[in-house]
C-alpha cells in the first residue's frame, strides 16, 4: 500500500488488538471494541489506499498471521503455536521484511499466549528489526505488545528496553492519537514495575491529556483503561 494508506490500516488494527486483549478486563471495553470498529474517514476509501504491493509469500504470511489470531481468541493456543511454527519453517532465506515480519510476530504472539515469554522474545525481537526495516507501524504494535507481556512478568530491565523501542517508533512514524495515549499507559506500567509511582500517575496523567482531548472512538478505550489503572494509585 501506499505508505499513508498502509499506515492508516496498521494503525486501527493495533487499535483493534488493544481492544480485544482487554475484552472482559475493562468496564466497558467490548462497547468500545464495536465503537472502535467504525473505520475513520482517511481508510474508509479504497481510492486512498493506493496500489498492493505484495512481496513474494507475504499473502501467505498474512494468512497464517490471521489464522493464529483466530486460534488465540478462541483459546486454541496449541494449535496457534503449531501453525506460526509452520509460518516461520516455510519463510525463504530471502524473505522480504514484511513476510519475514508478520511470520516472526505471529510465532511471538503464539509463544506469549502460552505463557512462553522466554520463546516469544527472540521471535518478537526479530519481527520488530523486520517490520521496522520495511516502514511498518506494525513494529510499534510488537514493542508494545512485549512491554505490555514484559510488565506482567514484571521483567524490569527488558520493559524499560522495550518500551524505548516502542517510543522510537512513536517517533518515528504517524501514530494514531489513541496509541500515543498506548505509549503512556505503557510507559505508567513500567514505572510501576520499576517501583516509581510518582512516574506512572505523571505518564497516566500524560495518556488521560491526549485521550481526552481526542475524538477518536478508539481513544474511549484508552481513557477506560487508564482511569482503572488510575485507581491503583
Amino acid at each position: 500500500l501506499e505508505s499513508a494508506g498502509r499506515r492508516c490500516l496498521e494503525n486501527r488494527r493495533i487499535e483493534l488488538e488493544r481492544a480485544a486483549a482487554l475484552r472482559g478486563k475493562t468496564a466497558g471495553a467490548l462497547t468500545a471494541l464495536v465503537l472502535v470498529g467504525a473505520p475513520p474517514s482517511s481508510c474508509a476509501q479504497p481510492s486512498e489506499l493506493g496500489v498492493l504491493e505484495l512481496e513474494p509469500g507475504q499473502a501467505e504470511a498474512e494468512a497464517a498471521f490471521h489464522q493464529v489470531e483466530l486460534a488465540i481468541e478462541s483459546g486454541r493456543f496449541r494449535d496457534a503455536l503449531e501453525r506460526a511454527r509452520q509460518a516461520v519453517a516455510a519463510l525463504a532465506a530471502d524473505a522480504g521484511p514484511m513476510t519475514r515480519g508478520l511470520s516472526e510476530y505471529a510465532f511471538g504472539r503464539a509463544a506469549i499466549a502460552s505463557a512462553d515469554l522466554a520463546g516469544a522474545e527472540p521471535h518478537l525481537r526479530a519481527a520488530f528489526l523486520a517490520l521496522r526495516s520495511a516502514n511498518s507501524s506494525l513494529a510499534f504494535a510488537v514493542a508494545t505488545k512485549m512491554t505490555e507481556a514484559l510488565c506482567e512478568s514484571t521483567k524490569v530491565a527488558l520493559a524499560r528496553e522495550w518500551l524505548g523501542y516502542a517510543h522510537a517508533e512513536a517517533s518515528r512514524l504517524e501514530l494514531a492519537t489513541s496509541n500515543r495515549a498506548l505509549l503512556e499507559l505503557l510507559a505508567s506500567r513500567v514505572a510501576e514495575i520499576e517501583g516509581d509511582v510518582a512516574g506512572a500517575l505523571t505518564a497516566t496523567e500524560r495518556g488521560l491529556a491526549i485521550a481526552d482531548a481526542c475524538a477518536e472512538p478508539a481513544c474511549r478505550l484508552a481513557g477506560l483503561e487508564l482511569r482503572s489503572g488510575q485507581a491503583i494509585y
